[in-house]
């Protein structure tokens, strides 16, 4: 039996939403990847981008495949958290085929993440920082999320989705009462509308060039996850296997996981879950 699990067809339409033609040609025309985004669905709506993905990828969906929704009546996070999806953010999940070791699953959230900060930073100039393990930040406020979910057979990923929810030309009235003290909109943060279009591409693109970095020993994703870590030196407390752990985070390895130095001194790995701020360490 193959071991699923998570680490976040509908009808071709065109709308403009900031400014741009969100479709699959135009999404296309702007490409020139060699994998990631060789197939592009856009929908209207959909429950959520990964119940459609999953449905495409029984009916064989190809490697590097893409597909975006403007819109999700049913978004959700990790641990089924619910996630406000209105028109103007970028719902999409990218459908892999890796055949790849097991470990490189830690990875692939990380490297969507790396993809999407930077692409982020260059069209808009927004800063983006990451919270392990699927956090995007502007400031002290979330703006974005990524979600993984791996089919592993036989000690191998058969089949990969890695779901992006990010809000981008949404306004803060938009986002129900309780998430706008915690979240923002990129449209909020930088005081405009950007162009959705290239934002998404430029995503696609990066997660393409993450893919080698992925697939192999992760150190240049480790490497890079430090300069974006919102939780580097910080004193954090974490689960892990049903312990709850003090200490100082001390970024991630190049599997993914969390490294954080108890107080004691022990160095511990974090495969996943929840990590609280309790407070700040000075340099």
């Amino acid at each position: 039996m193959g071991q699923l699990g998570r680490f976040g067809l509908g009808y071709e339409i065109a709308s403009s939403v900031g400014s741009a033609d969100i479709s699959s040609e135009a999404l296309l025309s702007q490409l020139t990847t060699q994998t990631v985004g060789r197939a592009i669905r856009v929908v209207d709506e959909t429950t959520s981008t990964i119940d459609e993905a999953r449905e495409w990828l029984a009916d064989g969906a190809v490697d590097g495949a893409v597909l975006v929704a403007l819109t999700q009546s049913d978004g959700r996070g990790r641990h089924g958290r619910s996630w406000a999806s209105p028109l103007g953010g970028l719902w999409m999940t990218i459908l892999l085929r890796p055949e790849c070791e097991a470990k490189a699953a830690g990875r692939l959230g990380i490297g969507m993440a790396l993809a999407t900060a930077g692409a982020v930073e260059s069209e808009t100039g927004c800063r983006i920082d990451l919270k392990w393990p699927n956090d995007l930040y502007v400031g002290p406020s979330k703006v974005g999320g990524v979600l993984v979910e791996a089919h592993i057979q036989r000690g191998r990923i058969e089949t990969a989705l890695v779901s992006l929810g990010l809000n981008v030309n949404i306004s803060l009235a938009e986002l129900p009462p309780s998430v706008r003290a915690v979240a923002t909109t990129l449209q909020h943060a930088c005081g405009h509308d950007h162009d959705l279009r290239r934002i998404t591409t430029s995503i696609i693109a990066g997660f393409e060039r993450m893919l080698p970095a992925i697939y192999s020993d992760g150190e240049p994703l480790a490497t890079a996850w430090k300069e974006r870590d919102a939780l580097y030196g910080k004193e954090v407390s974490a689960h892990n296997g049903g312990n709850l752990l003090y200490g100082r985070a001390h970024g991630i390895d190049p599997e993914g996981k969390l490294v954080l130095i108890a107080d004691e001194g022990n160095r511990h790995f974090i495969i996943a879950g929840d990590v609280t701020l309790t407070g700040e360490i000075e340099p």
